[in-house]
């Protein structure tokens, strides 16, 4: 009888802890220290939001830009539910809006093409304008820039899938 007491007395304790609501809460977890150069992009997935914009969650994660002068800074988001509004903001190193876009509402992901993108602590602000599923994945990578082909040549397309896929034969 002993024995089933204590195995019983870790499980009260933890009961009477749920219900007297003294949980420790659950500190912001800060946004991950992210830096991005030629052949080194970045890819991080949002956790909880660390700011409010307007009342709507928003997340700022800095983005240590590591680029020659004729380099250009790519940064794209994805997200899960489509109707889902996320706004992305790019403040470059001085604070001033080098960049800002939007997937809006008919596609899961957009990006952003900025040329000369100047080295130093860049910041990515996102917010969530009018969603239901805050989940989102960001990716950044800094392009040197591509010299053209030498001679005549055919180039590859640049292709991009668009979901919802609707794969089938026509019988």
């Amino acid at each position: 009888m002993a024995g089933r007491r204590r195995r019983l007395a870790p499980l009260a304790a933890a009961a009477a802890l749920l219900l007297s609501g003294d949980l420790p809460s659950r500190a912001a977890v800060p946004a991950p220290r992210l830096s991005v150069s030629v052949d080194r992009p970045a890819f991080w997935t949002a956790g909880a939001p660390t700011c409010t914009d307007d009342g709507d969650p928003c997340w700022d994660f800095p983005l240590d830009v590591q680029s020659s002068p004729d380099a250009a800074l790519r940064i794209g988001i994805d997200h899960v539910v489509v109707g889902d509004v996320f706004s992305v903001e790019l403040v470059d190193p001085s604070g001033a809006v080098a960049g800002e876009f939007s997937p809006g509402t008919g596609l899961y992901s957009q990006e952003l093409l900025l040329d000369d993108a100047t080295p130093g602590e860049w910041r990515v602000h996102v917010v969530a304008r009018s969603v239901t599923d805050r989940r989102f994945r960001m990716r950044a990578t800094v392009q040197a820039d591509v010299a053209a082909p030498r001679r005549r040549t055919l180039l590859a397309p640049n292709l991009q899938a668009l979901p919802p896929h609707d794969i089938s034969f026509l019988l």
